[in-house]
């Protein structure tokens, strides 16, 4: 799977530790069970869908069905080897992902910004709404500024970015206003904070990736080199990549490991001369 998968570990003579690493939390896990199993007691009764911990269970199902959705994609290499079977990863392995992994994010999103609002066993639906209108709408107002600015694909991720700064803004809400600013009841809030600036973070990131080296050789890369995001450099060639000018200088060995050296170049527009920027050594072992 270390060939097929990013969430997938290689073996680089750390097997055993990653192993042990796995097995101390789910023993742990299973310890913890056991011991607090008198005070785990279960209901009869089915949770009201104003409660918070009809939400909670909400959470927790979607991500079981996010896990689920990645270990089943990633571990296609596994089930072919096992059952004899042909199924093909994903051409576009990070499209795909985002395909499921971004609408299953909006809804996280979505569940943090609300269900610190509920209270236990059963809410007021309306005093629920107007605690959160305030975040609602700050957070509505920042997400059109922000698409506005970003210009998004995909509708997906402007759901996302609206969730996501409502998830932030509503448990900052939460914070002050309601637990206000205890220390003893604030984990959950500055938790929720915390994965919210992730998504946010990881979101504009992927808006701002630009990809520069293209393919200008007459030489298909295959479908593994994409032509429009790959670049073939010959030693001693010199070509455009974006904003820099490329050349593969030389290689030198050190021990298993190979290093390719790239020059970035720069032209001066007043001599028209390229003058060098800096060198990137590429590894491979």
């Amino acid at each position: 799977m270390g060939d097929t998968s990013v969430h997938a570990f290689t073996d680089l003579g750390m097997r055993g530790q990653l192993v042990l690493y796995m097995l101390f939390f789910v023993v742990l896990s299973i310890v913890l069970v056991f011991i607090n199993r008198k005070e785990i007691k279960g209901s009869s009764e089915d949770d009201h869908i104003s409660s918070r911990e009809f939400w909670m269970f909400m959470g927790m199902l979607i991500l079981v069905i996010s896990a689920v959705q990645i270990s089943i994609t990633t571990s296609i290499p596994v089930i072919n080897k096992i059952f004899g079977t042909k199924m093909a990863p994903p051409a576009d392995a990070i499209d795909f992902y985002n395909s499921w992994q971004i609408p299953i994010a909006v809804i996280i999103g979505l569940l943090m910004a609300i269900s610190q609002f509920f209270k236990w066993k059963q809410s007021d639906p309306k005093e629920t709404i107007k605690k959160l209108v305030i975040s609602f709408v700050v957070a509505l107002i920042a997400a059109i500024t922000l698409e506005i600015y970003y210009d998004f694909d995909r509708v997906q991720q402007t759901l996302l970015l609206f969730t996501a700064l409502w998830a932030f803004l509503a448990n900052l809400d939460y914070l002050i206003r309601v637990v206000k600013g205890k220390t003893m009841h604030s984990g959950s809030s500055i938790a929720h904070m915390g994965i919210a600036l992730i998504l946010l973070g990881s979101l504009i990131s992927n808006a701002e990736k630009t990809v520069i080296s293209q393919n200008r050789l007459k030489v298909d890369l295959g479908k593994d080199f994409p032509n429009n995001e790959n670049i073939l450099l010959y030693q001693g060639d010199t070509l455009p990549m974006g904003e820099f000018y490329v050349t593969y200088k030389d290689k030198k060995k050190e021990g298993i490991n190979i290093f390719y050296e790239v020059e970035y170049f720069k032209a001066n527009h007043l001599n028209g001369k390229l003058e060098k920027s800096f060198s990137f050594f590429l590894k491979c072992s």
